[in-house]
């Protein structure tokens, strides 16, 4: 690894430059269990950690409800739900890796490789590391038009609760 690459550039968006160590389960298992959070070992939470190399987003879960993916992984608009066991599961939950690709995806980083000259707000603009949002799908059966914007701003509460008419619905 070059020492020039930051620790979030050799994770995200550059695969060619990962930490071979930082991404094996030795590695994940050893930082949830310094961790032992009370969510359990989610494997994004090994460097986004407050302290850790990683930002931290604002905290946001999706209500612990019996879910049912109506979509299939062969589909367009599939976003996959996960089990306890981190495996994908048409009776899963959102998790992290619901909405997330933890290395981008391939279209945005050859757009961004192909203007070097990309500013930092135009490649966070890119969101190179959030699945394609394609209705219909799991978000749209209980949201329905309001899914695509509770998709955008999951992570941002100050939008999602009130303003530009985003709320949240009782569950």
């Amino acid at each position: 690894m070059r020492a020039s690459v930051a620790p979030s550039q050799v994770m995200h968006a550059a695969p060619e430059n990962v930490w071979g160590q930082m991404l094996s389960p030795r590695f994940l298992d050893g930082r949830c269990r310094e961790l032992d959070d009370e969510l359990g070992c989610v494997p994004c939470l090994a460097c986004h950690h407050q302290g850790g190399p990683a930002p931290v987003r604002a905290a946001a879960t999706h209500p612990d409800v019996l879910m049912m993916n109506a979509s299939t992984p062969d589909e367009l608009g599939y976003l996959p739900l996960f089990n306890m066991a981190g495996h994908e599961d048409l009776q899963g939950q959102v998790v992290c890796r619901t909405c997330h690709i933890s290395h981008g995806r391939l279209d945005l980083l050859r757009r961004r490789a192909d203007d070097p000259d990309m500013t930092p707000e135009e490649q966070h603009a890119l969101r190179m590391q959030v699945r394609p949002f394609l209705p219909p799908n799991v978000c749209t059966t209980c949201h329905g038009e309001e899914a695509r914007a509770r998709y955008l701003f999951f992570h941002d509460p100050h939008r999602f609760h009130g303003n530009g008419g985003v709320t949240a619905a009782p569950h």
